[in-house]
């Protein structure tokens, strides 16, 4: 006998009848009396199912071992004879102790105790919930009869305590004021009041105008604090409609990554000793555009506003860096490999949308704001269009899309706005590796727009252009709108569109030419560019 291995066994059985008495007398003694002394009659049983959960996988391994190696020792030594021996009564009782145990961990506990206890659970008890917000205030308090006493008559009727009724009111008293205050909400004169209604929405905010979101109001105010006629106005804009959102966790940690994977190269090439990079890699974060200006209005904005509570800003760069990076849906899932989270990303550009369209009042809307909203609202439709449909059907319950329309292919160019942007954005795909001399790339985005073009032919035009000029601008005046001139051709099947390149010098003398085919476009549910010509600007010809 190897007394080595035996000793081992020896050690395994002590500590297994540890584990299995010593659990089951904590339990017994300790655990049970606590949730009789904690719980409420009816939460016992299902306290008792949780805390059974956790500890039966471990009394069934330390039951298997203590018995495999009770048996295994027994066996070694041949001490069967002993259980004929009414001396070692001791190891009758630990046999059957071990039994019964066994018995009912592996059989009694699977096919009747959880059974029973799924029978007797008791059900949890229904509570309602309720809670004043500024889109609840906002909707009440926007009916034709008198919204002040329905929203007070909503509060008295809830199911709620007679303190989280006073709280309930303070908070709308809160709101209310905030409401007044940003002008969102006016107190109509006693001599206009018709039909009871003692207030009215701005008449300057969109028809459809909501405060869906906690820090909508935020927004609002944010808004009045940048500067409108700054080049990055309309991306401000965007990154703050981003940030009173909750955030796509999963695309956040693949830009977070990104951006890890781009440094550390970097700190690779410089020749940074590991655990310097290490140490750099934990500061970074995903890109979080403007975030000290958010992060200090917020600050200020929740300093008078008691109501905030515990909601908080959330600075990201999605939807914005898709648009000031010319990226596609499609480029963003492949860029991120986002392909088994596409439904998120499609999500966050849809709250994004909503935002912009339904909380950005009209005035802050400038022309590059309304051309942004124009393209995620094209992007969006040409990716899943159902998600544009069922807002169309609330803003209009009699809306209908159209039936010569097909579901699976829905018509970009039916909205003139938004099939612009989407041009542009595809402009700007192929004009950014241009503006680079990646030609291949560049003719590789145009995709069959690019037939009849080979590299050397596009190297041509190119250098035509760089004797004139240094390089080609890809910044914000670069992708103003104005410098996109459309023009339809007569048979109403194409377009004929002009991009005017913006140069160091702005002298702005050279222009892309591009045809779009209305009728693929409708097809493949994307703009089909042909690229035409790379020619310096004649008078007129843009125009």
């Amino acid at each position: 006998m190897d007394f080595a291995l035996y000793t081992l066994a020896r050690c395994l059985h002590v500590a297994a009848i540890v584990g299995w008495i010593g659990g089951v007398w904590f339990v017994t003694l300790v655990v049970m009396p606590a949730i009789s002394r904690s719980e409420a009659p009816a939460a016992r049983l299902a306290a008792f199912h949780r805390i059974e959960q956790g500890f039966a996988p471990q009394a069934k391994f330390w039951v298997l071992l203590a018995g495999a190696s009770g048996f295994w020792m027994t066996y070694q030594a041949d001490l069967w004879s002993r259980f004929a021996d009414p001396a070692f009564w001791w190891m009758h009782a630990m046999l059957a102790l071990w039994t019964v145990f066994a018995v009912m961990l592996f059989l009694l506990e699977p096919l009747f105790l959880h059974r029973r206890m799924a029978q007797s659970a008791t059900p949890e008890a229904l509570v309602s919930r309720f809670q004043v917000s500024h889109g609840l205030l906002l909707q009440v308090l926007s009916r034709p009869d008198d919204g002040c006493r329905a929203m007070s008559r909503l509060i008295k009727d809830s199911h709620e305590t007679q303190a989280a009724k006073k709280q309930h009111r303070k908070r709308a008293w809160q709101l209310f004021r905030a409401l007044i205050e940003r002008k969102i909400v006016d107190i109509v004169p006693v001599s206009q009041r018709t039909g009871g209604s003692k207030l009215r929405l701005n008449v300057e905010l969109q028809d459809d105008f909501s405060l869906n979101h906690a820090l909508s109001l935020y927004l609002i105010d944010a808004l009045a604090l940048i500067d409108p006629n700054s080049p990055t106005y309309a991306l401000d804009v965007m990154t703050l409609c981003e940030s009173i959102l909750e955030n796509p966790d999963l695309i956040l940690r693949r830009q977070l990554s990104k951006v890890k994977d781009e440094a550390m190269a970097g700190m690779k090439a410089e020749g940074l000793p590991y655990e310097e990079r290490i140490a750099k890699l934990e500061e970074l974060e995903y890109p979080k555009p403007n975030r000290d200006f958010i992060y200090n209005t917020f600050n200020d904005f929740a300093s008078i506003h008691p109501w905030v509570g515990q909601e908080n800003i959330r600075p990201k760069s999605i939807a914005r860096e898709m648009y000031e990076n010319f990226r596609s849906f499609a480029d963003y899932v492949h860029d991120y490999d986002l392909h088994r989270a596409e439904g998120v990303l499609l999500r966050h550009l849809s709250s994004v949308h909503k935002v912009l369209s339904q909380t950005v009042p009209e005035a802050a809307k400038t022309e590059p704001v309304q051309e942004m909203e124009a393209w995620i609202a094209g992007l969006l439709r040409g990716t899943d269009s159902s998600l544009l449909d069922e807002w169309e059907r609330l803003r209009d319950p009699n809306w209908t899309p159209s039936e010569d329309k097909p579901v699976e292919a829905p018509d970009i160019t039916r909205n003139k706005r938004e099939f612009t942007a989407l041009i542009r954005t595809e402009i700007f795909r192929f004009l950014r590796p241009l503006a680079l001399q990646n030609l291949e790339s560049a003719l590789s985005s145009l995709g069959a727009g690019a037939l009849g073009w080979t590299v050397e032919k596009l190297r041509v035009m190119v250098d035509d252009y760089l004797l004139d000029h240094e390089r080609i601008r890809l910044d914000n005046e670069a992708r103003n709108g104005r410098h996109t001139y459309i023009k339809a051709a007569d048979d109403q099947q194409t377009w004929l569109v002009h991009q005017v390149l913006i140069d160091p010098e702005e002298l702005n003398d050279w222009q892309l030419e591009f045809t779009v085919d209305l009728k693929k476009s409708r097809e493949e549910a994307r703009p089909m560019l042909v690229l035409n010509a790379l020619t310096p600007v004649l008078d007129g010809t843009s125009r």
